[in-house]
Parts: structure tokens; sequence; C-alpha cells
């Protein structure tokens, strides 16, 4: 029985408990009860992870692993199937940079390079290519008030962007209801690349992966405020 608890990660008890219900111990009985013994420790770490995300919505391998004392190679072999689309990017992927006042006048300068007087579209486009390093058009008129004081304090010329339909079409409510629909479809494995191929079959006339990324920063933060606000949210 100690061997089998040490082979399981299991207790003694619980491994003496299978076998006295099978009866008489042999080869087969010892085997069914390590299967078993194995089968218990992954349903209860299953069990853990569905618990915490039920809690804490969308969360990294790292979150998880922290709040249930699992591994991260755990936490990613019995992570849910059916919660797959509340999984973030974490540590080892790309990580969200925190821009300066300093970096941000520096990428629009470097962007000024390639067009001039700078538009908000040709920034956002050289970003897009990675030609420059820089966040998204929409964070620099949050952060300096507007793009014309951003390209001002930069001290380039602001280019006249038209202000179109497809710019001022939808609220944030509207781009979380159309992300929401998309991480929850089963048919979809809620990754940024085959949003538009859902975004062309089931809803034509939603942003396309772009805008929703360059309104709300990173894939990682659209999935936790889409999953985690609620329809009626204010």
């Amino acid at each position: 029985m100690a061997e089998i608890a040490s082979q399981t990660g299991v207790t003694r008890e619980r491994v003496r408990q299978i076998v006295k219900k099978q009866g008489t111990v042999s080869a087969e009985q010892v085997r069914l009860a390590k299967a078993r013994a194995k089968q218990d420790k992954v349903d209860s770490q299953t069990q853990a992870i569905r618990e915490t995300i039920d809690t804490h919505g969308p969360m990294t391998h790292e979150q998880v692993a922290a709040q249930t004392g699992l591994t991260n190679p755990e936490v990613r072999r019995h992570w849910p199937k059916d919660l797959l689309h509340m999984r973030l990017e974490g540590s080892s992927g790309r990580r969200r940079v925190t821009w300066t006042e300093t970096s941000i006048l520096d990428a629009l300068r470097d962007a000024a390079t390639y067009e001039y007087p700078l538009t908000r579209s040709a920034y956002a486009e050289l970003v897009r290519a990675g030609a420059v390093k820089g966040p998204s058009a929409p964070a620099i008129d949050k952060r300096f008030g507007s793009w014309v004081s951003a390209c001002d304090a930069a001290g380039v010329e602001p280019g006249a962007t038209p202000r179109t339909t497809y710019q001022s079409k939808w609220t944030d409510d509207d781009l979380l209801d159309f992300a929401r629909q998309y991480f929850l479809d089963p048919l979809y494995p809620a990754s940024a690349h085959r949003y538009d191929d859902w975004r062309r079959t089931n809803a034509p006339d939603a942003p396309s992966m772009p805008t929703l990324r360059n309104r709300f920063g990173t894939w990682s933060e659209l999935k936790r405020q889409a999953l985690t606000r609620k329809p009626d949210d204010d």
C-alpha cells in the first residue's frame, strides 16, 4: 500500500479503502487500485482548477497555480476543456508593456519618420506592422487628452484623420458583447487569430480583431473584461 500511495500521490488510507473494497489483493487489483487512486488525484486537481476559475473569472496558468497550490504543468494538463476560453496568456507569452510618456513621445517621433504629417490611422498601421513600437492610438489619446496634444508634445505635426462611422460605431459595451459571443462559442478556440473567421460567419457587422485589440490594449485584457463583466453592467 505504501508503494501504491507513493506512486499515485494519495494517502495510504485511501489506497487501503480501495484495496479492501476489491477483496483479496491480486496483481490486477493492485493495478486497478493504482488507476483509481491516480484518477482520484486528477479529478481533485481538475475540480480545484474549476472552482478557482468559477470564483475569479479568466486567469493565467500561473494565477491558478498560485491559488490552488498546484504546479504550472499540473494546471496545464488538467485545465477543464470546457473552460479553455477562460485561459489568459501568462508570463511565458507576450508581456504587457507599461508605456511612459517619454516612450510614447519617442514612438510618435519614430512614426513621423515614415509618415508626415502623422495621422492616427498611419500610426496604428505602423504599430500593427511592427515598424514602430508603441501603444495603441486610443491609449495615446487617453494619456494626452487628444491625438493633437500628443503630437504637439512630441514636436510632430499631426495629420488630419477624418472621423468615420468605423471609428465611432461601437461603444466599449458593444465590443465586449461581440467578444463575449466569440469567446463562448464552443466551435472556436477563443484565440485572436480565429476571431475574424468567426466574425465573417456569425457577425459580419462586428468590428475587426485589430479594432478590439486597439480599444482594450491586449487580447488578454479584452478576454478578461468580456468574460468578467456581465452584459447589463454599466
